[in-house]
């Protein structure tokens, strides 16, 4: 921490400190069925935290890595990912980019993108608290239309022939949970 400009560096530890206290009050109401959506706040709340103490672990304020940090929601437009948008440090602690296809697509295909994957029903409920920022709120915003098919999109999870998906509007994951998997749904990948 000593290469951090002390007033970046108390910034810093007030964000990990007010994450980590959003944490533990979610944590809390956990098996509470008035405060729904307690999970996706704790595992955003924990990804916030983790993200602010890399930067305090990482050096100078300066240093590279720290310059080429995005914002979640960044969409690249000329880098190694164009196209693709940062979705920020995932539940898993990694930082991922996400794409959203050109078309819908069955699960049987969406499963067979080449250096992508659908996200799983936690990468989903991470996805959903971060909809609303950058480039991420126009994929959102396009398919809450409330259109029959347009408003979920697939998540990894299969079983025979039914697979998950999650509802752009509002992160619910399908009614019984699960659609054939042959049906045509919007797709977003997410890559590592």
């Amino acid at each position: 921490m000593a290469g951090l400009e002390s007033d970046k560096q108390d910034q810093y530890v007030n964000a990990v400190q007010n994450a980590v206290e959003g944490a533990l009050q979610a944590a809390m109401h956990l098996d509470d069925p008035n405060y729904f959506g307690q999970k996706k706040i704790l595992i955003m709340e924990l990804a916030t935290a983790k993200a602010y103490a890399s930067q305090l672990k990482s050096g100078p304020a300066n240093d590279a890595a720290a310059k080429a940090a995005h914002e979640i929601g960044y969409k690249d437009r000329t880098g190694k990912h164009e196209g693709e948008i940062y979705g920020g440090v995932f539940p898993d602690g990694k930082p991922g980019w996400i794409s959203e296809e050109e078309n819908p697509m069955s699960h049987y295909d969406a499963v067979k993108l080449k250096g992508r994957a659908l996200p799983t029903s936690e990468e989903g409920e991470y996805i959903d608290t971060i909809k609303g920022n950058g480039d991420l709120k126009d994929i959102f915003a396009r398919h809450s239309d409330g259109s029959s098919t347009a408003g979920y999109f697939w998540l990894a999870e299969h079983g025979g022939s039914d697979a998950r998906y999650q509802q752009f509007s509002d992160g619910h994951q399908g009614g019984h949970g699960y659609s054939f998997r042959g049906n045509e749904l919007p797709v977003l990948s997410v890559r590592r």
